[in-house]
Order: C-alpha cells, then sequence, then structure tokens
C-alpha cells in the first residue's frame, strides 16, 4: 500500500491554490482567491479557497475540505488515489510499502474492485476475437479494428468464468455483488450481468475503467437494448462522459467538443477522424457532465440524433448548458444519427455540416416552419410562443436584439410583434420579486464564532480561551460540539490539521467555513467573552424587565420584590464578568 511517508509529504504540500486552479479558474481577492463552485451551479462566485489554512469551503452548497478532499470530490477518486494523483503533480516520489499503517478497507475493495473490471475488460476483448457472430456484427456497423483496440469493444459470451475466475483470485463473494458485473438472486447466487452483447468499456477521464455499456446485436421483444452497469462509487452516469478519455487532448486541441448521444456514434466519429466527439450515458445531460466540460472547453456543439427524442434532448441540453455560459451551436443531420451521417455521406458533408452549424433559435425556428403554415396567424403565434422561451435565454442584449431581427424576418412581421411576446411572456413568468431577507448574525454567534475561529487556528489563544469560558457555556449547539471537540485534543493540531481531525461532516463543514469566514481582525478576545457569558444573562434580564411591568400593572409587589432580587442578582454576574478580563 501507499508508504506513510508519501502521504505525509502531500499532505505538507502547500500549493492548494495551484492544485485547485487546475480545475476552476481562481482569482485572488484579498488574502484567498475565489471561484465559481464546480459542485453546483452558481453565477456568482462563493467558492473561497485559503493558501493561508490551506482549506476550500464554498458558502453556496457548504462543501469543503483540503487538497486532498477536494481532488477526491471533483475525480470521484478514493483517498489513496487521490494522493497519488496530487504526488503525480507536485513531483512528490510515490513510494509503496508492505507495512503501511494507511490499509483502510474500503481502499482496498475500491483497488480490487478497479483490478476486477480491467480483468473484466480484458475477458471480453479476448471473447470478441473468439466470437463470429459479434464480429460480424461490428463489420456490418463499418467499426474497424482499430476503433475496436481504441475503445476496448468486446463481447459478453452468454455464459462466463467471470465468478469462478474472481473467486480463485481470492475475492469474496460479497466484493463480487459490489463489482456491478452480477445479479444476486434471491437465494444470493450471482448471474452474470452482461450475457450475449457488444461490450463498450466505460472509462473515467483518468483511463480508468469503471463500467460497462452492453448493447444486443438483434432486436429481442422485451430486452433491453442497452444495459449498463448498476450505480456505485466509481460508476455514476450523471459524473460520466463516453470517449471523455479518449477525447480530451483533442478537446484541448481543436476548443471545442461536438456532444453526442450514443456509445457508436463517438466509436464512429473518432474513426473518422472526429476525435473530439464524447457522449452522454444515456440520460440528460447533467450539471456534473457539465462541470467536467467546463475544464476543457467552454464551446459545444450538440450532435443529437434526428428523431423527436434526440431534438428534445437538444433543447434540454441547450438550456442547462446556457445557464453555465457555453457558447453553443447546433449541428443537423439529414440522417438518423452522427454515425449514420458519417457512414452515409462522408467526412467531408459531416465537416461540412459542423462549419454550417446553427444557433439554436435558427435550429428551432427552422424546425417550427416544417411544421406550422407561416400563411396563417394563429401559427405565427404557435411559433413565437415555441421560439420565445429559446430566446429568453439569450443574455447578451446585442444578440437578442440581432435574434428578434431574424424572426421577425423570416416571418414576415414587424419586430415590435416579437419584442410583444417576448415581454408578456417574461411578464407571465412567476418570480419571486421580493428582497431576500439578509441572514444577519447576532452580535454573540459573531462573538462564539471569532472564539472558535481563535480556538482552531492559534495555539496560545487557544489556552487562554479555554481557561476563561467552558463548551458548556456557549449558546449554539454546533459552536458548543465543535469547541468541546477541540478541548478534547491531547495535540496542537490548527486550521487544515484540525479540519482533517473532525471525523463527523457537518462539524468539519462548520468549521471549515469559520476558518475561512473569519481572520484576525483584532477583535477584543474579553468582550467576545463576556458577549457570549452574558448570553443567557442579557437574555433572563429582559424578560425580567417584562415581568416586572406586568406585574405592576397587576399589583403583584411580592412576586415585583422576588423579581427584582433575581434582576439585581444577574447584574452582579454581568459586573463580575466584566471584572475577569485578560
Amino acid at each position: 500500500m501507499l508508504a506513510q511517508s508519501t502521504i505525509e509529504q502531500v499532505k505538507a504540500y502547500d500549493d492548494i491554490v495551484g492544485i485547485i486552479s487546475n480545475y476552476v479558474p481562481l482569482k485572488k481577492k484579498g488574502r484567498n482567491h475565489t471561484g465559481l463552485c464546480p459542485f453546483h451551479s452558481e453565477k456568482t462566485p462563493s467558492f473561497v479557497v485559503s493558501p493561508e489554512k490551506q482549506i476550500w469551503h464554498c458558502f453556496g452548497c457548504h462543501a469543503s475540505g483540503d487538497s486532498i478532499g477536494f481532488v477526491m470530490k471533483i475525480d470521484s477518486l478514493g483517498f489513496y488515489e487521490a494522493v497519488v494523483k496530487i504526488a503525480n503533480t507536485a513531483g512528490i516520489e510515490v513510494k509503496e510499502e508492505h507495512n503501511s499503517k494507511y490499509t483502510p478497507q474500503d481502499e482496498k475493495n475500491r483497488k480490487n474492485i478497479l483490478d476486477m473490471l480491467f480483468f473484466t475488460r480484458e475477458y471480453f476483448k479476448k471473447n470478441l476475437q473468439k466470437n463470429k457472430t459479434a464480429i460480424d456484427y461490428l463489420t456490418a456497423r463499418k467499426v474497424d479494428q482499430t476503433s475496436i483496440d481504441n475503445f476496448h469493444i468486446g463481447f459478453a459470451p452468454q455464459s462466463s468464468e467471470l465468478e469462478k475466475e474472481f473467486l480463485n483470485k481470492g475475492y469474496s463473494h460479497d466484493l463480487l455483488s459490489k463489482s456491478g458485473l452480477f445479479f444476486k438472486k434471491d437465494n444470493n447466487s450471482l448471474v452474470p450481468k452482461f450475457r450475449n452483447r457488444i461490450i463498450f468499456p466505460i472509462l473515467d477521464y483518468m483511463g480508468r475503467t469503471v463500467g460497462f455499456g452492453g448493447r444486443i446485436m438483434e432486436q429481442i421483444p422485451n430486452v433491453a437494448k442497452y444495459l449498463n452497469s448498476e450505480e456505485s462509487s466509481l460508476f455514476n452516469k450523471r459524473k460520466l462522459l463516453y470517449g471523455l478519455n479518449q477525447a480530451s487532448a483533442s478537446i484541448k486541441e481543436k476548443k471545442f467538443v461536438i456532444l453526442m448521444e450514443g456509445y457508436m456514434d463517438v466509436v464512429i466519429s473518432h474513426q473518422f477522424g472526429f476525435t473530439n466527439a464524447l457522449a452522454t450515458m444515456g440520460t440528460a445531460l447533467t450539471n456534473d457532465q457539465i462541470y467536467k466540460l467546463k475544464r476543457f472547453t467552454n464551446t459545444i456543439y450538440l450532435a443529437m440524433d434526428s428523431d423527436e427524442a434526440g431534438q428534445k434532448a437538444i433543447e434540454q441540453s441547450y438550456e442547462l448548458l446556457k445557464q453555465h455560459n457555453f457558447e453553443i451551436k447546433v449541428i443537423n443531420f439529414s440522417a438518423k444519427d452522427p454515425a449514420d451521417t458519417l457512414l452515409e455521406k462522408g467526412v467531408t458533408h459531416f465537416q461540412q455540416a459542423i462549419d454550417n452549424a446553427n444557433s439554436m433559435v435558427d435550429f428551432k425556428l427552422n424546425r417550427l416552419l416544417q411544421i406550422y403554415d407561416t400563411s396563417k396567424i394563429e401559427d405565427i403565434s404557435k411559433i413565437l410562443d415555441s421560439i420565445i422561451p429559446i430566446l429568453k435565454l439569450q443574455k447578451d442584449i446585442v444578440l437578442e436584439r440581432y435574434f428578434i431581427n431574424r424572426i421577425a424576418t423570416r416571418l414576415s412581421i414587424n419586430e415590435e410583434l416579437v419584442m410583444a411576446k417576448l415581454k408578456k411572456n417574461q411578464y407571465n413568468i412567476r418570480r419571486n420579486l421580493s428582497n431576500p431577507i439578509k441572514n444577519k448574525k447576532t452580535k454573540f454567534i459573531l462573538a462564539e464564532e471569532y472564539l472558535i475561529y481563535l480556538l482552531a487556528s492559534n495555539i496560545a489563544q487557544r489556552k487562554i480561551i479555554l481557561d476563561k469560558i467552558r463548551f458548556t457555556e456557549f449558546n449554539v449547539q454546533e459552536h458548543k460540539n465543535l469547541v468541546q471537540l477541540i478541548s478534547s485534543l491531547n495535540t496542537d493540531l490548527v486550521n487544515k490539521e484540525l479540519v482533517e481531525s473532525v471525523t463527523e461532516p457537518e462539524l468539519k463543514k462548520k468549521l471549515s467555513f469559520i476558518l475561512i469566514e473569519h481572520d484576525d481582525n483584532n477583535n477584543n478576545l474579553q468582550d467576545c467573552i463576556n458577549t457570549v457569558k452574558d448570553y443567557k444573562l442579557d437574555q433572563r434580564i429582559n424578560d425580567i424587565k417584562k415581568q416586572i411591568i406586568e406585574q405592576d400593572s397587576q399589583g403583584n409587589e411580592e412576586n415585583i420584590t422576588k423579581l427584582q432580587q433575581e434582576y439585581s442578582e444577574l447584574q452582579k454576574n454581568k459586573k463580575k464578568n466584566l471584572g475577569n478580563n485578560i
């Protein structure tokens, strides 16, 4: 396993900004760096990286952690893999040792499953060469041997020896069931998931085999055309893009992606030289996939099938991509899908389709003009109703006016009519126009957070604070838990190392937030302690004042006397707190 010395060197590597900026464009802002969060959709940067504390935090989705945690999250890696990746980036030697302290079972299982998936990929590839029917099928689909090798295409036989092979290798029955390669029957026996199918291995962008897609060779009633691996920590269809590993270098060179729907579309496109093509995983485009695309390019050419489902996918993808400020073009195909277009029309025709790709407004308008009769005013109204939602997504006022003119010209109507429809559509959309109420923090919450900041970042201040105030005197339960945790430590951990030691996820997020939110702003430490200590006293004092007024109106002298005595005692305690200066 990974040597502890390698792990410690990676943990000590202090260029968190350099690591994260490989994924997220960051801008320096004061002592920190900010950018758009790669883990949720946002227009205003709320993702903050602190080079001083070597941690990151998103004030939008509240994700946080250190550099290792970031790489694990964004690349869907285990701890071991993330450490190795950072070590390679930082030029740290990766050492292995048999007696490493770092041998958690989850990491062993993850590595074993990756080994199993790679073994299975090679097993399917060997079986393809033995099966004439499968070879004939791929030959008929015009898939050449170079594509078969490049995409590791294989064949899953009707019955396989995989279970026996893995058990002989020492893998447990439970691990086999977690690999996504088998179905578990009611009697707990395992059945191969992929049988008598052409196999398309799914690689992540680093080239690791994380799952499979299987296609039947002939249509069979009640049998799914495509079958994918079961969802797991390694195989998540929402996060994967088929062909990204093979396409990444070409995308960076050509500066745009051709986004498709099917495995075969991508394979044939690469075969004909369009090596910047990749595909979604049989599902609608997701935010997770968009975050990955954003790392390579800001320009997308949508090349979906020409059937109704494909056209719907184009519109859904456009809307989502537009939210992330992509430049988007739509490629028109005369054939059903990109693969058929290439095979039937050839490279020149396909390249012309790319060169003549439309804006989404033109693409949609062309489709509508094939459906409706522009000599009928009611059909013009229907066309406008369909095109306006797309026009609304155009944020550039110059382009918006350009498209308004273009729509009006092609429909032979006045621009004011398009403008009227646009304004009416915007008016009818329900919006929450009220300004959101800002969550202003009270003085005592700020005081508690500042004390926790000092406890977590300064050993000398930690000793002073813990001598003056107990965790039970904090008022917010989450703050109590953090102070109790810090006070129980027998080590001098601060900042990143302290965050790493927190195992409870919500407390870890809160601590990261406090460390990034606050700094050494010269707040009076004793004032903060007094504010926290006095919070409940002040609440009770105010409550007593109200009760005295109420009892006075009722003439209850005895109750008033008792309340006044308690009031005096509380005031003495406040003065006592003020006297305990540091």
